[in-house]
C-alpha cells in the first residue's frame, strides 16, 4: 500500500470533480452532496417519500463520511490510524459513487460520471497496487 499526503489529497480532489448530469445540467460530485444536504433537512421537514431524494441522501452521506475518515487520516499523528481510515474513507466514497450510479442507471448521461471517475479509479489503484507496480517497472527496467 501506498500513503503519502499527496495521494490522499489527490483522492479527494478527484472525488470532489467527478462530473455527473442532474437534471438538464451537469455539475460536480461536491455539488450533490449541497444538493444532498439540502433534501436532508427537507425530508425531515416536509417528509418526502420520494425515492430518489432518500438515495441521494445516502450518496451524501456515504460521501461527507468519506471525506471525514480522509481527512481524518490527514490529520492524526497515530500511525496505526492513518491506513484504516483512509481505507474507511475509500470505502465510503466509492459507495457513494456506486450508489449515484444507480440512481441514474435509467438515464443516459451517467456515461459522464464513468469516464469522470477514472482519475479516482487511479487514486484507488496507486494506493492498493503503488508498490506492487513500482516493483515491477523498476523489474521491467533491470531486465
Amino acid at each position: 500500500m501506498t500513503v503519502n499526503r499527496r495521494l490522499k489529497i489527490w483522492t479527494l480532489i478527484t472525488h470532489a470533480l467527478i462530473i455527473v448530469g442532474m437534471g438538464h445540467g451537469i455539475a460536480c460530485f461536491a455539488i450533490v452532496e449541497i444538493i444532498s444536504f439540502r433534501i436532508f433537512f427537507l425530508f425531515y421537514n416536509i417528509h418526502s417519500t420520494d425515492p430518489s431524494d432518500i438515495l441521494l441522501m445516502i450518496v451524501g452521506l456515504a460521501a461527507l463520511l468519506g471525506q471525514c475518515a480522509i481527512a481524518f487520516s490527514l490529520l492524526t499523528r497515530r500511525n496505526n490510524l492513518k491506513i484504516p481510515f483512509y481505507i474507511i474513507g475509500l470505502i465510503f466514497l466509492w459507495a457513494s459513487v456506486i450508489c449515484f450510479q444507480y440512481i441514474t442507471s435509467i438515464n443516459h448521461y451517467t456515461h459522464l460520471l464513468t469516464i469522470t471517475c477514472l482519475p479516482f479509479l487511479v487514486c484507488s489503484v496507486i494506493f492498493f497496487l503503488g508498490q506492487a507496480i513500482k516493483r515491477l517497472y523498476y523489474y521491467i527496467l533491470d531486465i
